[in-house]
């Protein structure tokens, strides 16, 4: 399962979830993912709008959790979870981080974002796994 926490000032899109390029109507806080072969990639899509300036500094701070179960080699269910944030600032600061969660905002300047933009996350899974 994956979680995604998109920070104070953004709001998501109703409907712009997609897994994998299929539309789904899961919450991004409860993100349902179909087994991930090995070497394989999973690629999570969805818009959030810029409702306000960031309420700390001046960077949103976007976190997602993947939640998963795998087996070992003595076929045991075995949990874990991973996590990964991604920052995008307010448009009074230009900075580039280099991140594994993107962005696309609808501002002309890339990972720079304005009060009435909107953001589209990509979060990739991907099963390293042999």
């Amino acid at each position: 399962t994956l979680n995604d926490t998109l920070p104070d000032g953004l709001s998501y899109v109703n409907d712009s979830l997609t897994i994998d390029g299929t539309d789904s109507t899961d919450p991004i806080t409860a993100i349902n993912l179909n087994t991930i072969a090995p070497n394989t990639t999973s690629t999570i899509k969805f818009t959030a709008n810029v409702n306000s300036n960031p309420t700390t500094g001046d960077k949103y701070t976007n976190s997602a959790t993947l939640s998963y179960t795998f087996k070992s080699p003595d076929n045991t269910d075995l949990s874990s979870s991973v996590s990964s944030t991604n920052s995008i600032y307010s448009n009074s600061v230009v900075i580039t981080p280099t991140i594994s969660i993107s962005d696309k905002s609808s501002n002309a300047i890339e990972h720079v974002v304005a009060v009435g933009n909107t953001v589209q996350y990509t979060i990739s899974v991907k099963n390293t796994s042999l």
